[in-house]
């Protein structure tokens, strides 16, 4: 090698290396961050004086993260509002006492904001509606966001705001919550984000600012590295907006940014093409919302025909929101007739065996959430039927018929939390200790994989990073878990700690 080495040798550490996952004699880590494997006799004669050695032998050091399906702008939003998600027993009471503090909170905000409701998940939640949020707050716009962003819940004042009243229509793809009794609306809405857009006061660009700079601080902390933001609602303001600050960010991340099918002539027109890069935003897949919480695919099968094609026109594979075996269904049917390479599904949650078999002949590749097996695996349970939830998060499945998996975590659905993404996976375990759907658990080597490999490969990415498997340019990471034991008692108490801060 040439000189006196300076930096620090694990000894006896697992290493993955984004394709192989085993135990290695020792890793030299470079003061720049970068690491050669090899046997201690391969570094002994070069060593200096400032070199440390570390006993390893229990560490994991795997690359950074990416995290392949988040909503940047909600997260930092969610930051800034108030968050109910820790209340394990919300009565009719306790929650009015949250919405009373919240909206002391943000006395000086232009409207009152909570999120973290599992609105569709908790059972006796029927009295969250209008008539409790008014009677709580009368006087001030009031929104709840539920955990998933698909249903919002307004008071009188915030749906006056919006131009909401009896006679309104339902856009397209939206539902309107009626109350049984009367029929009027009761303020709870599905698939409202975009239509409330534009309707209600937005947090002020300063406000969102710091939002961002919170978000991108947690995400990093994680272990994440890069990020694909995957709003269905992303279009030039919001680009220029995460733009103003990633760009800034002093910590090492990058994000891709999926526009909005229906912005994507503005982004190609100001020369944002598919891969094209500007700062740390390079452009990703062109992003369709499929929804069916009305019973009512949305789009209908024309216009989602229409929206494909325009992408791959413009150059663009498609990532398809799709949660039920429906949309899938449609999906496969249009896509055996115009296909990208790099078309991907956003979640496929639920899925058939024949699904799987035609994604897997198309070349289609899914991001799914498997977290969501940990935070609402119980709740799966509770109300689904045996057959449902065998078609739950099939990811090992996926992968046995050919498709690319990565794994997100959808936040703010979910926490971004690498650790608890490989937990899931791995054991399929919820947060109560069930099991749901064992038999689509996977190793720890495809866990780890789903989080760097795999995404980089359904991103569109070039893989060379990977390539070189004995040196790595790259920021990696230390667990303080050894992954090839295969064991998973301690995942969820790891703490992911960057190798260059590892003492």
């Amino acid at each position: 090698m040439g000189g006196d080495l300076e930096g620090r040798v694990f000894l006896n550490p697992a290493v993955f290396d984004g394709f192989r996952l085993r135990s290695v004699e020792s890793v030299l880590v470079h003061n720049d961050g970068s690491i050669d494997l090899g046997p201690p006799a391969a570094f002994n004669s070069n060593l200096g004086l400032k070199t440390k050695k570390i006993d390893a032998q229990g560490l994991t050091l795997v690359p950074s993260f990416h995290d392949t399906h988040i909503h940047l702008l909600s997260y930092a939003a969610n930051i800034l509002s108030y968050d109910i998600r820790s209340e394990t027993v919300l009565s009719k009471e306790r929650l009015a006492a949250v919405i009373k503090r919240a909206a002391y909170i943000q006395r000086d905000s232009n409207m009152v904001r909570l999120q973290g409701l599992e609105h569709n998940f908790q059972e006796g939640m029927s009295f969250v509606d209008r008539t409790l949020l008014d009677e709580v707050l009368p006087d001030r716009p009031l929104v709840i966001q539920t955990t998933s962003g698909h249903a919002h819940i307004l008071n009188s004042v915030a749906m006056d705001l919006a131009g909401i009243g009896e006679a309104t229509d339902e856009p397209p793809g939206v539902t309107f919550e009626r109350t049984l009794a009367d029929g009027k609306l009761s303020g709870v809405m599905y698939e409202s984000g975009d239509y409330l857009e534009g309707k209600l006061p937005s947090l002020e660009a300063s406000s969102m600012k710091e939002g961002i700079i919170l978000a991108l601080t947690s995400i990093h902390s994680r272990g994440v590295n890069y990020l694909t933001d995957a709003t269905h609602l992303n279009d030039i303001s919001r680009y220029e907006l995460i733009s103003s600050v990633i760009d800034g960010f002093p910590l090492h991340i990058h994000l891709i940014f999926m526009p909005a099918v229906t912005a994507l002539r503005d982004f190609v027109e100001a020369g944002r093409t598919y891969r094209s890069t500007e700062g740390k935003i390079i452009m990703g897949h062109s992003k369709i919302m499929m929804t069916n919480s009305s019973g009512v695919l949305h789009p209908d099968r024309k216009e989602f025909q229409e929206m494909v094609r325009e992408s791959h026109c413009q150059g663009f594979p498609v990532a398809i929101h799709a949660v039920d075996m429906g949309s899938i269904d449609m999906i496969l049917d249009v896509l055996q007739d115009d296909y990208l390479v790099g078309d991907r599904i956003e979640h496929a949650s639920e899925l058939r065996d024949d699904q799987i078999v035609k994604m897997g002949h198309l070349g289609l590749s899914v991001c799914t959430q498997p977290s969501f097996i940990y935070e609402r695996g119980d709740a799966y349970l509770s109300n689904q039927s045996e057959v449902n939830i065998n078609s739950l998060y099939r990811i090992k499945s996926l992968m046995e018929a050919g498709v690319s998996v990565s794994a997100s975590s959808d936040s703010p659905v979910t926490y971004p939390d690498p650790m608890k993404t490989i937990y899931s996976a791995m054991t399929r375990k919820t947060k109560s200790g069930n099991i749901l759907n064992p038999k689509e658990g996977i190793s720890a080597l495809d866990s780890l994989k789903m989080l760097t490999t795999d995404s980089v490969t359904i991103s569109g990415l070039p893989t060379r990073e990977f390539q070189e498997p004995k040196i790595f340019k790259k920021e990696f990471l230390v667990l303080d878990i050894n992954l090839a034991s295969g064991g998973t008692n301690n995942i969820l108490k790891n703490k992911v700690v960057r190798i260059k801060d590892f003492q």
